[in-house]
């Protein structure tokens, strides 16, 4: 299994011997090349805050929605 990201000319890959990963692993698999692109694990932290945010105002939506 590999990802590669193309960013400016620029290509990144990641390569695994196995295709049968955790998404754990699928994850810092993806953030090591968003951080080789430049961003930071700070950044990416907070993305995954504001969309965990999101994703619970959504739930929430629909919890009420079914009442």
């Amino acid at each position: 299994m590999e990802l590669t990201l193309k960013m400016h000319d620029v290509e990144m890959t990641i390569k695994k011997e196995y295709d049968d990963t955790a998404i754990d692993e699928m994850y810092q698999m993806f953030a090591a090349l968003l951080i080789s692109a430049t961003y930071s694990q700070t950044q990416i932290d907070n993305y995954i805050i504001e969309k965990a945010e999101e994703l619970r105002e959504d739930e929430d939506e629909v919890e009420d929605s079914n009442d």
